[in-house]
């Protein structure tokens, strides 16, 4: 029931947000509107962590958007835990889209949903992927930039990162996500996850 609900509410929630203009030289924006702080609010209550970016591409010549969860153990790049890639005429849009990233936490699993909505016709495209549960770490943290954050097409953005730790020593958060990641730093940690953002 939680899980139908979530679904739903992902497809809906193009319709509820506020959408704010910018003016800006580089190819796009991701921005996060404070005036979304209810919809935040719903979709904490839908999953166990989340997060939602307002897309905004201000060059006519993008074609696809690409949203990739990477996984790290110990610094060592794994599978990517998910990888979802749309085309923008799939969503009929060509400028305004919607990020969304939620994680339910089950006993032993996790399953975490990618969305990509579009805004002017309610169209999302979506995928799912199940990981171990992150509950026995002992030390979590959870780490994003300071928005809004501009770039160019082909660039890869960091939209957020959580890792996690094993033991009772702090956590440190990644927080410089403007720029390259340090691999050195993520060996410190047992598992690590990147939220990634790719517009061509």
């Amino acid at each position: 029931m939680k899980n139908s609900l979530l679904f739903t509410f992902l497809f809906s929630i193009s319709i509820l947000v506020s959408c704010s203009n910018s003016s800006t030289k580089s190819d796009f924006i991701i921005t996060q509107d404070l005036q979304e702080e209810q919809e935040f609010q719903i979709m904490q209550l839908l999953s166990d962590h989340s997060g939602l970016w307002e897309l905004t591409i201000n060059e006519d010549s993008a074609q696809t958007v690409e949203v990739i969860v990477d996984h790290y153990h110990f610094g060592k790049k794994q599978d990517s835990l998910i990888q979802l890639s749309s085309n923008l005429d799939e969503l009929n849009t060509s400028d305004e889209l919607f990020l969304l990233l939620a994680e339910q936490v089950y006993d032993k699993e996790s399953k975490w949903t990618v969305a990509i909505v579009d805004d002017n016709n309610n169209n999302m495209i979506s995928a799912e992927s199940s990981a171990p549960s992150m509950h026995q770490f002992f030390n979590r943290s959870y780490a994003s930039p300071s928005l809004p954050l501009t770039a160019n097409f082909g660039e890869e953005v960091i939209l957020a990162s959580m890792t996690f730790i094993d033991g009772e020593e702090s956590l440190a958060s990644i927080t410089d996500l403007e720029s390259e990641l340090d691999l050195k730093v993520l060996e410190s940690y047992d598992h690590t996850y990147i939220v990634k953002l790719i517009v061509n």
